[in-house]
């Protein structure tokens, strides 16, 4: 809960992460742990690094890993397209999928069940795996929502707003 490049590296496996067309392992220990340390400050930040420096990667454990330790958070994620960052939410809702991690955290990650229908919100562009209401009222925002950059967000009120990728290759 408290280390993000421990999560990644260790429970989520990406010690044994390697690019398939050169076999050489993806993480850099040294440069990714001070990714993950940039990216767990309470600041209001922007990294800059080049494509294929799996920032991507670390913020969306970082937005996992919120949800992890607060159920009632409310996070917003913004890319380029709506494709792209449905996308993103997608491979975050397979990681909460890790054995594992349902094993440690089954008060926050319930079985999502055939298509993911035990979550209480499960949509192409919002996630909530489960808030108990008897913790109190659930807000209106999902604890992840995503928005492709043409996107109107009006009414919504974020505790974490990511902005990833926002300029691609036609901008």
């Amino acid at each position: 809960l408290t280390d993000l490049f421990y999560l990644g590296y260790e429970i989520l496996g990406l010690k044994e992460a390697k690019d398939r067309s050169t076999g050489r392992r993806l993480v850099d220990p040294v440069y990714h742990k001070w990714l993950c340390d940039v990216l767990t400050t309470d600041k209001d930040i922007m990294v800059i690094v080049p494509r294929r420096h799996m920032k991507t990667t670390w913020i969306k454990i970082k937005l996992f890993q919120n949800v992890l330790k607060n159920p009632f958070i409310r996070q917003a994620m913004y890319s380029s397209t709506s494709t792209l960052v449905e996308q993103e939410l997608a491979s975050i809702k397979r990681m909460f999928q890790t054995p594992l991690l349902m094993g440690l955290f089954p008060d926050v990650i319930p079985d999502p069940g055939k298509k993911g229908t035990g979550w209480q919100t499960n949509r192409a562009g919002e996630l909530t795996l489960y808030r108990n209401p008897e913790e109190g009222a659930a807000p209106q925002e999902c604890q992840i929502e995503v928005y492709g950059a043409g996107a109107t967000v009006t009414g919504k009120h974020f505790d974490v707003h990511i902005y990833d990728d926002l300029i691609n290759e036609k901008t």
